[in-house]
């Protein structure tokens, strides 16, 4: 339970995080203890190796099969062209964008016109705080202007939550998603 608490908010984890998790659900020293060698001993427990810090880096089996089946997913999204945008549609979005302050950089628009093209699948890929999250809010009113729903899927409830608040693109985990499938 601690270790898909812990995914729920990130994909990867440290030991720290771990004792974090342990500390703030324990009642005294001995089930601290109890709590972290569980987590540690626990058969869905993947150790990833160490990050870029020196830390050692872990997440689940639950979290690598949910990336597998994204990845499978993505693959077989990346060969269709069901979703593309009119030109008049995605100018319009940006217009509209421009009207309330937001000017794309050239990376935001070049990375506008590659995942409102021809194909269902185009990613994105940049640092936290390089405006992926405002930029996506263009797209979004493109696609819903073409009659298309939108919705935002991430690994973490932090990052689905990230991409709402950025983009007004109504975000859940894919955990979360499939749970409702069910």
């Amino acid at each position: 339970m601690a270790l898909d608490a812990i995914t729920h908010q990130q994909s990867t984890f440290t030991r720290r995080d771990l004792a974090r998790f342990a500390y703030r659900q324990s009642d005294g020293i001995d089930q601290f203890n109890e709590v972290t060698g569980a987590m540690g001993r626990a058969p869905d427990l993947v150790e990833l190796g160490k990050d870029g810090r020196g830390e050692d880096r872990f997440t689940t089996r639950q979290m690598i099969e949910a990336e597998q089946r994204l990845h499978r997913a993505a693959g077989m999204m990346a060969e269709r062209e069901r979703h593309a945008v009119k030109d008049a549609d995605r100018n319009a979005a940006l217009v509209r964008a421009e009207e309330r302050g937001l000017v794309l950089s050239g990376e935001q628009s070049d990375a506008l016109a590659h995942i409102t093209g021809t194909r269902d699948l185009g990613i994105v890929v940049g640092y936290a705080g390089t405006g992926k999250g405002a930029m996506l809010g263009v797209p979004r009113e493109a696609w819903e202007a073409a009659g298309l729903e939108v919705r935002g899927v991430a690994l973490s409830g932090i990052a689905a939550e990230n991409l709402e608040s950025g983009s007004g693109i109504t975000s859940r985990t894919i955990a979360s998603l499939g749970h409702g499938w069910g």
